[in-house]
């Protein structure tokens, strides 16, 4: 029988349809992105359900053309385009292991010292466990498994410990990879933990590595909240670009760091093993670096390039393989 997948809105709802049977139906318009998150993941599920890993892979080849309006076997040309490719149908052992904020170390370790590794103060896999009794009095809780998953904590003692506890719970009942289908986080094993927390600037760096080389780096404001601008670029040799990849451009310009040639090397460690990767750090006020994580689908495969043509003129650098018409790379 041929797999049909298909959308269409019925009495105010939109349904979803797998060999023609109606796996489920969730209101056009939600009140949150969460909302359109988990309804997403339980449509995701009833698939996996109804029609098998055969319809769930296909699927994903479904998931793909929606978001690129190509398939997997065409040609691919911009960044986000082989950013899709890669988090659908290219995850592997070793960026499910980068991808996870705690086993990550453990593949760091054996390439940058441990001076610039966050301490962790505790991890545990169930919410009600989390011993707050024996954390410090300021703490940033995260979960492994995905982004913007992170609690900071600057007074323990004005903390809603009930409330937090039923967020990370939630944190952990989530699958993150079926939000946006990156793969990489499939099946990995969910830890909420906790770490000291650091003496932040106002800044952070997003370096961007293809074939194991830093091709520019992003300088993100953390003070969005204050200033109304958000990043800017610039290249290895710290000299501006007229590309950005948010709404808004930083108009406020960053003097070249001083351990820039350090934070390159460093990256580049990391990424040598990898076509496409992001490498974040952390700037603390006394300029000193943290890791902070390892990240191969940037935005999901949705970063907003100005000029658009930035799109294209970046995926230029990243060469993917022939790919079957599952998306599987042709040996």
């Amino acid at each position: 029988m041929q797999f049909i997948t298909h959308r269409r809105s019925e009495n105010g709802k939109n349904c979803i349809y797998v060999f023609g049977i109606k796996l489920f139906s969730f209101q056009t318009k939600t009140t949150s992105p969460t909302m359109q998150s988990v309804d997403k993941m339980k449509i995701y599920k009833k698939i996996r359900r109804y029609a098998g890993p055969d319809g769930f892979h296909r699927m994903k080849i479904d998931e793909f053309y929606a978001a690129t309006g190509l398939l997997p076997n065409e040609e691919l040309r911009t960044l986000n385009q082989k950013i899709k490719w890669d988090m659908i149908f290219n995850p592997t052992d070793l960026k499910r292991q980068c991808a996870d904020k705690i086993l990550v170390r453990k593949y760091a370790a054996d390439k940058i010292d441990n001076q610039y590794f966050t301490k962790i103060l505790g991890q545990w896999d169930k919410a009600s466990e989390i011993d707050f009794h024996t954390l410090p009095d300021a703490f940033v809780l995260k979960c492994n498994n995905g982004s913007d998953m992170n609690i900071a904590i600057k007074n323990k003692a004005k903390l809603d410990i009930q409330k937090t506890i039923s967020i990370c719970r939630d944190w952990l009942n989530t699958e993150y990879s079926l939000i946006y289908m990156e793969m990489q986080y499939y099946g990995m094993q969910k830890i909420v933990f906790a770490e000291e927390m650091l003496d932040l600037s106002e800044v952070e760096y997003k370096l961007y590595c293809f074939n194991g080389k830093v091709e520019f780096i992003e300088v993100i404001n953390n003070k969005m909240e204050k200033d109304p601008d958000c990043s800017k670029c610039y290249d290895r040799d710290w000299n501006e670009q007229d590309f950005y990849t948010e709404e808004r451009k930083l108009t406020k310009h960053f003097p070249r760091p001083d351990n820039l040639n350090s934070l390159i090397s460093l990256s580049e460690k990391l990424a040598e093993a990898f076509a496409f990767v992001r490498v974040d750090w952390f700037v603390l006020k006394n300029k000193d670096i943290k890791f902070a994580e390892m990240t191969f689908s940037s935005n999901a495969g949705e970063i907003e390039f100005t000029p658009k043509s930035m799109d294209e003129t970046l995926g230029k650098l990243w060469n993917i393989p022939d790919r079957d018409t599952f998306g599987n790379i042709i040996q």
